[in-house]
């Protein structure tokens, strides 16, 4: 009996028979020329909220290598990530959801973790400009599909609180797609 549980959710691809992927090691400590691949909110291990920077090198022997920059959601912290996120044209939470592409100029430098193992740290950054899109690649971008808004619901029917929770849930969801 094999040790690997198939689920409903694989296919038959066979993975073995492709090359395997390369190890990365640590890029060397220096100027990078990369650009934001996307802002996202998340939380450490222990449950800090913060927000993460994902960077793609794009010029030299490390491109198309990522990096990420941590920037967190405290007291101590704020005027940092203010600082930072600013730099991305990022003025409130809200804004997360909709960051831009920026080329960028990346301080990358070496750390140790205290088992010895080493890791890249983006320790600044330096907004070059902003990604501008193609206009050919603009005019192959798909229009947005039209949602039909949710049915009002009738008076003279009782809902129960779970049915209510879903048609809220609903609405919500619609909302926030025609947005």
């Amino acid at each position: 009996m094999s040790i690997f549980k198939r689920t409903e959710t694989e296919t038959d691809y066979d993975v073995f028979s492709g090359e395997a992927a390369i190890e990365y090691d640590v890029i060397p400590p220096g100027e990078y020329q990369a650009i934001t691949l996307k802002v996202e909110r998340f939380a450490s291990k222990q449950g800090t909220a913060g927000y993460k920077i994902t960077y793609k090198i794009v010029v030299g022997e490390y491109k198309d290598r990522r990096q990420w920059s941590d920037h967190w959601r405290t007291p101590t912290a704020a005027p940092y990530t203010k600082r930072d996120m600013m730099k991305l044209g990022l003025l409130c939470d809200k804004d997360i959801e909709k960051a831009d592409q920026y080329r960028v100029s990346l301080n990358v430098v070496v750390r140790m973790r205290d088992d010895g193992i080493e890791y890249n740290e983006v320790k600044s950054f330096r907004v070059l400009g902003k990604v501008e899109i193609p206009a050919e690649v603009m005019a192959f971008q798909v229009e947005p599909k039209q949602i039909e808004p949710p049915v009002e619901p009738k008076p003279d029917k009782a809902y129960t609180a779970e049915e209510w929770d879903i048609a809220l849930s609903e609405a919500l969801l619609l909302r926030r797609a025609a947005e």
